[in-house]
């Protein structure tokens, strides 16, 4: 099965297919800023930190049709949280990024003195507002 049956016959993309639909909408020089969880893990009954839960074969699949759908003409950087999941879908997006000639910077994680902002007021700001309204205050 090539990469669009793929894409197409999983049952859980319509929303990343939706928002790849509407990156095109953005005015050309935009930038723009996704802010992703993971590709398909792994099943667990655990209760717990998860940090150590991996994607699935179709996850990474997956995540790297994402990447290979995202817009050419952008240079995107690529941050991750330390979930072990998380890791693997950002290596996968930048693969499907660079396979299809794109540019990608994988910088690595990131955490809250990387983007300096308070980890409290953060927090108390995503309760009060949407997250439009936050990313456009």
């Amino acid at each position: 099965m090539n990469d669009i049956d793929i894409w197409k016959k999983t049952s859980w993309i319509e929303q990343a297919d939706k928002l790849l639909k509407n990156l095109a909408k953005f005015p050309h020089g935009s930038k723009i800023i996704l802010l992703l969880r993971h590709s398909e893990r792994e099943e667990t009954t655990f209760i717990g930190d998860g940090k150590e839960l991996l994607l699935t074969p179709l996850g990474h699949k997956m995540a790297n049709i994402f990447g290979q759908k995202l817009p050419l003409e952008k240079n995107i950087r690529i941050y991750h949280s330390l979930a072990k999941r998380c890791i693997q879908t950002a290596n996968e997006v930048f693969n499907g990024i660079t396979k299809k000639g794109g540019r990608a910077n994988l910088h690595g994680s990131i955490s809250w003195p990387n983007i300096s902002i308070d980890r409290d007021f953060f927090i108390e700001q995503m309760r009060k507002l949407s997250l439009h309204d936050f990313i456009h205050q």
